[in-house]
């Protein structure tokens, strides 16, 4: 075999033994964080009462979401799948809802999952367990939005759970959290959200119903 011939397989070999050893990115560090913990507390919760606004609830007519009010923290936890459909994209779906397909981007502080053509950016870095965002299978792992928010936990099953923790305040006919305030009341077996604006309370923005 020629020299010339030899050459360009020898750097052929290495570019694909450094592209095959090469190095994340991103940090791959475990960081503290509750949102595990945060999700474990919110599982267990109590029914929600029908009386006062206190324990697990759901939006009337959903199944993939619920609510969980305390004295002074408010969780929201949205449940879906996720699935790779090809390299370097990851779909989520919740519930009935259309799936939507973000395109996974790495960089110095974890991923961006994007959907350009709806200007959505959803930044994420790695927080504890399996770090596979982009290893295209199903894995365990917790995610965690850049600069505080909402946690993502992963499955290897194929489920996700997205966890939020509001510091909440909670008065007999109002509640204020994650810069929202509404003012609540109990009827007939259900927990009614109206906007704090809403003076006459005909129309309920959100209802609830124990979960």
């Amino acid at each position: 075999m020629h020299l010339r011939t030899i050459l360009p397989l020898f750097l052929l070999t290495a570019v694909v033994l450094s592209a095959c050893g090469q190095k994340p990115i991103h940090d791959t560090t475990e960081k503290a964080n509750t949102h595990q913990e945060d999700l474990s507390s919110a599982k267990a919760a109590e029914t929600g009462s029908t009386e006062t606004l206190k324990g697990k609830y759901k939006i009337e007519g959903t199944e993939n979401t619920f609510y969980v009010v305390e004295d002074d923290k408010l969780s929201l936890v949205e449940s879906g799948t996720y699935s790779f459909p090809a390299d370097g994209s990851v779909e989520i779906q919740y519930g009935n809802n259309s799936p939507v397909t973000y395109a996974i981007e790495e960089n110095e502080k974890g991923f961006n999952l994007t959907v350009k053509e709806d200007s959505i950016l959803l930044p994420l870095e790695y927080m504890e367990g399996d770090d596979g965002l982009n290893k295209g299978k199903p894995f365990h792992g917790v995610y965690g939005v850049v600069n505080g928010g909402p946690g993502y936990v992963f499955y290897k099953d194929g489920m996700i759970d997205v966890v939020t923790t509001h510091e909440a305040t909670l008065t007999k006919d109002s509640i204020s959290f994650g810069g929202l305030e509404y003012k609540w009341k109990a009827k007939k077996g259900k927990i009614l959200f109206y906007d704090k604006g809403d003076k006459k309370q005909k129309t309920p923005a959100i209802t609830m119903v124990p979960a």
